[in-house]
């Protein structure tokens, strides 16, 4: 249980004297949480679901006393949605909306600029699992810059041979 956890640890990270000092009235009054549509709800959301598709983190990971903790210090009235809600809902959402801003992107370069090419690339994962991390990116070019923009990335399991990145790429 969270708070038996937090009761254990005291008040971690917080070495102020005043953490000993009795709460005020004013200070004991719980403010109520979010509802779902409130900016600020959002917002934690969003970069929430940013964070977990940019590092890689697996969805559970909300799920942790560590993580509960940190959030209810950042911000008591957020809620953590579910790890299914995720994946259900966010990081598809999120997904769509990079899709349609790169989509955007490349529709705004002039048809005789497009310039294209596709790469893919490999990272040994040095797991126990003996894995690998492939990804298939597109460069172009926008004026003078180039840009490049990760389409896919996916673990591959080892061992990693051409069958398996024609998978992969198809």
């Amino acid at each position: 249980d969270l708070d038996r956890k937090k009761r254990r640890l005291g008040s971690v990270g917080d070495m102020s004297s005043d953490a000993k000092k009795q709460k005020s009235i004013v200070e004991s009054i719980v403010a109520p949480k979010y509802d779902q549509s409130h900016p600020q709800q959002k917002k934690i959301t969003n970069a929430m679901t940013a964070m977990l598709c940019l590092d890689g983190h697996p969805v559970n990971l909300v799920n942790g006393d560590g993580f509960k903790h940190l959030m209810e210090t950042v911000d008591p009235r957020y809620t953590i949605p579910a790890p299914s809600t995720f994946q259900r809902t966010h990081i598809p959402k999120m997904k769509q909306a990079v899709e349609a801003r790169l989509q955007e992107k490349l529709q705004n370069l002039k048809k005789n600029e497009i310039s294209v090419a596709f790469s893919t690339d490999g990272l040994d994962a040095h797991d126990a699992q003996r894995s690998a991390i492939y990804d298939f990116s597109i460069y172009f070019l926008e004026g003078t810059t180039l840009q490049c923009e990760t389409l896919y990335v996916k673990k591959l399991q080892s061992p990693v041979t051409s069958l398996v990145i024609k998978t992969f790429l198809i």
